[in-house]
């Protein structure tokens, strides 16, 4: 019954092409699909992971819940120099955030603000949003209560460059405190939301002004790209050694659970809208399939006036989409992986067909240069679904076949 099932598919070449064609098609576009939306979510992951502030987050003990002013990393120096000595990281930054109200001197606007006090060399492996300016300096002035703002934050403000802001907050001491800055610089990233929340100063100013000593908020880890997160957070946890009492280590996908769900929903709505694509090519193989044994009548009424059962009459419709669907696939893991080899050397710029970059849940999305990863098991696991899906697409053809009557076939075509 294969033999025949095989010469079918040959005597049918029309049919064959056109079938297996849309099977193929489907199959190297559904594995592209995977491999490109991989690609994708590691750079989203490596975006979030600049955003966040590093891979690993130090904080004192419980500051990432409570945001308690006065729980503070006291003595920041021998926890950067560890971290600093761990293999495979390449960014530690210290920061001190300021959480208040930043008000303009003339009081015609205010705006709730995360103010922080940064190093701006050691951000750069980071976050360098310094490429984002748009007038003035990034910090690189004389003044040392120059601040930087978002450009939609200095509207909210109502500011310019040289204006007075205050910053009204409860330093480290518990007492709340104004201070004062004066607007040094814009930055417009393109995101309105992500241009809200911009408002940097120096490291040495917002220590000061926080009462805060040498003392900072959070100390960032940036490990290389692809560096296993919990690997990292476990690698400079040993580091520190003793210095790590009273300390909270978080990797970014702990501090950030919400954007990493985020990510996942995204990835897999992408996956149910593949599916969804390959439902419509199974109803059109049934539709194909149905169409050959309605050809066919003749065909196979001779077939069981011959003596042929049924079920095996079933079974040669069920053959044929076997032998279909494999040469098929083969051929569209074929073109899939013709297509990885290409786009994992050369990339595929996204950035050309949105028309620049664009931010994903308060994350910017710069670097859109897309390279394809290939997941074994979920491509494997993803063409058994699809074989799967044609052999459901074929069932209905196959017992159409089965209830034919022979006598009946046979005057078919007379």
């Amino acid at each position: 019954m294969w033999k025949l099932a095989w010469r079918q598919l040959l005597r049918n070449r029309a049919r064959t092409l056109i079938t297996g064609s849309a099977i193929a098609l489907a199959v190297a576009m559904f594995l592209m699909s995977l491999a490109l939306g991989d690609g994708m979510y590691g750079k989203m992951m490596q975006a979030a992971e600049r955003s966040a502030g590093g891979g690993v987050l130090i904080h004192h003990d419980g500051w990432w819940k409570g945001r308690d002013s006065t729980a503070n990393i006291t003595a920041p120096g021998p926890v950067i120099a560890a971290a600093e000595r761990v293999a495979g990281v390449r960014g530690v930054a210290a920061r001190v955030i300021l959480e208040g109200l930043l008000t303009s001197a003339s009081r015609e606007g205010f705006a709730g603000a995360n103010v922080r006090g940064i190093d701006p060399a050691a951000e750069r492996p980071f976050n360098d949003l310094s490429r984002y300016l748009k007038r003035g300096d990034f910090l690189s002035g004389d003044d040392p209560r120059a601040i930087v703002l978002g450009e939609k934050l200095a509207d909210d403000l109502s500011v310019d460059l040289g204006d007075r802001v205050v910053l009204r907050f409860v330093d480290a001491t518990g007492k709340e405190e104004p201070a004062l800055f004066r607007l040094g610089g814009i930055v417009a990233t393109g995101s309105a939301e992500i241009d809200r929340q911009i408002a940097l100063v120096r490291l040495a100013t917002a220590q000061e002004v926080a009462k805060l000593g040498a003392g900072v908020t959070q100390i960032g880890v940036l490990g290389d790209p692809g560096e296993p997160l919990d690997a990292l957070k476990a690698d400079v946890a040993r580091a520190l050694g003793t210095a790590s009492a009273g300390l909270e280590l978080l990797t970014w996908q702990e501090a950030m659970p919400e954007l990493v769900g985020f990510i996942e929903m995204d990835g897999n709505m992408n996956i149910m809208f593949a599916l969804v694509i390959f439902v419509i090519v199974a109803f059109g193989i049934a539709n194909t399939f149905l169409m050959s044994v309605i050809e066919r009548v003749r065909e196979l009424g001779l077939l069981a006036a011959l003596g042929v059962t049924p079920a095996r009459i079933g079974g040669l419709v069920l053959r044929e989409t076997v032998l279909l669907a494999l040469v098929a696939m083969t051929l569209g893991f074929a073109l899939a992986l013709a297509g990885h080899a290409y786009f994992a050397t050369h990339g595929l710029d996204y950035g050309a067909f949105i028309g620049g970059d664009f931010d994903v849940s308060g994350v910017i999305m710069d670097d859109l240069i897309i390279y394809t990863k290939v997941d074994a098991p979920r491509w494997l696991g993803s063409g058994a679904a699809v074989l799967v899906m044609i052999l459901l697409s074929a069932l209905y053809p196959a017992w159409r076949a089965t209830r034919l009557d022979p006598s009946q076939a046979m005057r078919t075509y007379e």
